[in-house]
């Protein structure tokens, strides 16, 4: 017997046998699931400028703090420029040295730049437009103590002779003297600062100093980064890194009560919102898994980043000359952009994070938004065949994951017409009758 089919059955039964062959394959594929996938925010966020500055001389060092950037000039100018009314609103001429970094004290609701010369720490003072100096001579390096729910506010600086703390507070007549001396000639891997303790690593050993100067407690090793003071799960407890290893020892005493093992040589420790973080000298950045051994996330072939106490985020410039901007709860990249960098800030403008590059040129900076601009629904592409929708899902696998639904429902519900059916059948078969003829009724 042959079967003659016309053009649109033919057509008809090649849909189904399609259909059929697809509603197979699909559920034994590894398709992205259209309910928990959505696409990477680096896919769907585009970078976003925001502001240019035009500064017009050569930038050697810059800090931002709220609306400002503090920078001093190739000139050697000391330049407070307003990012709101683009101009420059203070400037000073400094004596010809090689400056520091710009380091920003930060006294609610003021941020105070300071950074040193040869022989003077210069601190900037906004409110009155002046700078404060202490004079000190032969200035190998200087650290901060600006960390949250600290005793005090100021700073160490160490030259050949010892290491010399200075106290600043913007609602009090300050000294240029220093508040205590202590015989460190060494240079330190980093000074940490937390209530009324300072935790300083070198090389050798770890020391506790107090606010008044006098030394608790010393610790002997190998030490590779600076301290981080961490105020968790109902203890006090400083973390140092010692090579592969980060070493947990008890901010009261300086007993060694844990250590995480790390997957590379840690230079670098960071604290952020009760968490810690670790850069490593083969350019990897990450979110160190307190609970367990390694990273809870990484991020590898970073050149530089920047950080700030108060955002959520962080700024990235990697090897290959991008910069990004980083979730540091889940490492997540919101967006990325090659650009020739000289280097990256971070800052808030009334509460709002921005990443601010500074070009190559060192006369031009760039403002970036944090979240970068949506851009979805994206079209379709190589990654997305379909694209996506406005929520980032992927629309291929909405698509596919369709069917799987369809083979289940149609194998289901034929399933059940079929046990109902013979059931039916069964019943009405057997009474036959009345019965038969009020079944046959229902069914009609």
């Amino acid at each position: 017997m042959k079967l003659n089919l016309s053009l649109k059955g033919k057509i008809a039964i090649t849909i189904v046998l399609i259909y059929l062959i697809i509603a197979i394959i699909i559920p034994i594929l590894p398709l992205r699931d259209p309910m928990t996938f959505k696409a990477p925010p680096s896919d769907i966020f585009t970078p976003e400028i925001v502001g240019n500055y035009s500064i017009g001389v050569r930038i050697w060092r810059i800090a931002t703090y709220a609306s400002n950037f503090y920078i001093i000039t190739s000139d050697c100018e000391f330049l407070v420029y307003n990012m709101i009314d683009h101009r420059v609103t203070y400037n000073a001429t400094l004596p010809r040295a090689n400056y520091s970094e710009i380091k920003i004290l930060q006294i609610y609701p003021e941020g105070y730049p300071v950074f040193y010369g040869k022989d003077m720490v210069y601190l900037y003072y906004p409110s009155l437009q002046k700078f404060i100096t202490y004079p000190v001579v032969d200035i190998k390096s200087f650290y901060l103590l600006n960390d949250p729910f600290t005793a005090f506010k100021g700073f160490l600086a160490l030259n050949s002779s010892g290491m010399y703390a200075f106290s600043f507070n913007p609602y009090a007549p300050y000294s240029s003297n220093p508040v205590w001396k202590a015989n460190i000639l060494e240079m330190p891997l980093g000074v940490h600062y937390s209530y009324k303790q300072i935790y300083i690593s070198f090389k050798d050993r770890l020391i506790d100093i107090d606010s008044y100067g006098d030394m608790h407690w010393t610790i002997n090793g190998n030490f590779t980064s600076n301290p981080i003071f961490l105020p968790i799960y109902g203890s006090s407890k400083l973390y140092v890194a010692s090579s592969s290893n980060i070493l947990v020892y008890s901010a009261h005493n300086g007993t060694l009560i844990g250590k995480i093992e790390m997957p590379y040589e840690i230079q670098r420790l960071e604290y952020r919102g009760q968490s810690l973080y670790a850069f490593s000298s083969q350019g990897i950045f990450g979110k160190v898994n307190l609970l367990k051994n390694g990273f809870s996330w990484e991020i590898k072939d970073i050149e530089a980043y920047t950080m700030s106490p108060f955002i959520d985020g962080m700024g990235i410039l990697l090897k290959d000359g991008k910069i990004g901007f980083v979730l540091i709860a889940d490492g997540t990249i919101q967006w990325g952009v090659k650009i020739d960098a000289y280097q990256i800030l971070i800052g808030e403008i009334f509460h709002s994070p921005y990443l601010f590059a500074v070009l190559s040129n060192r006369t031009y900076i760039e403002q970036y938004s944090s979240s970068g601009k949506l851009i979805t629904p994206l079209p379709p592409s190589e990654k997305y065949p379909l694209g996506t929708d406005a929520a980032g899902r992927d629309t291929l696998s909405q698509f596919l994951w369709g069917f799987r639904w369809e083979i289940y429902i149609a194998i289901i519900s034929g399933l059940a017409v079929l046990l109902l059916g013979t059931i039916w059948g069964l019943i009405a078969g057997y009474f036959g009758g009345t019965v038969d003829d009020s079944l046959l009724l229902l069914s009609d």
